[in-house]
């Protein structure tokens, strides 16, 4: 593979135009977490509104989001399902930079690591809603702790 480039965000999609949001999270769930998908159930929908700078164009946008909460059922993993999970133990982090130790005890979750619909890795962890927010309002302090700990992690 190539250099990893580590950041920290939802699964999500964009509507395609005409498409209802409900048809959008199924297309997410049957491409991007197709292997996921029967552990996956939703649950309720809500809107959610985000003024920020346009990085493109440098404006101030406002972007409409419809957030779809779902909760994962954990089970064991079938050995030839395309997923497999990975974690970082304790006895590592005397090997680990510095700068891991912002992520604090996210350095040893699991991490779930499958391909998505483009044939890539893709990561995933769990973590709060106030640890994301966190991470994604810091963006630039987290990276390189993220990317640290992800290059330490075993993935075959």
């Amino acid at each position: 593979g190539g250099p990893i480039k580590p950041f920290c965000q939802l699964p999500g999609t964009k509507r395609r135009r005409g498409e209802a949001p409900a048809l959008a999270i199924r297309r997410l769930v049957q491409q991007d977490l197709a292997d996921l998908g029967d552990r996956i159930r939703l649950g309720g929908v809500r809107s959610e509104c985000q003024q920020t700078t346009s990085a493109n164009f440098g404006c101030e946008t406002v972007y409409h989001k419809m957030v779809q909460s779902a909760t994962f059922l954990e089970a064991p993993l079938a050995d030839d399902c395309g997923i497999f999970s990975t974690r970082l133990l304790e006895t590592d982090s005397q090997l680990m930079p510095n700068t891991t130790e912002r992520l604090g005890a996210l350095r040893y979750q699991d991490v779930l690591v499958m391909k998505d619909h483009k044939d890539l890795l893709v990561l995933y962890t769990w973590m709060t809603l106030n640890e994301l927010d966190t991470m994604r309002k810091n963006e630039k302090q987290f990276t390189s702790a993220l990317k640290a700990w992800l290059e330490r992690l075993k993935i075959p």
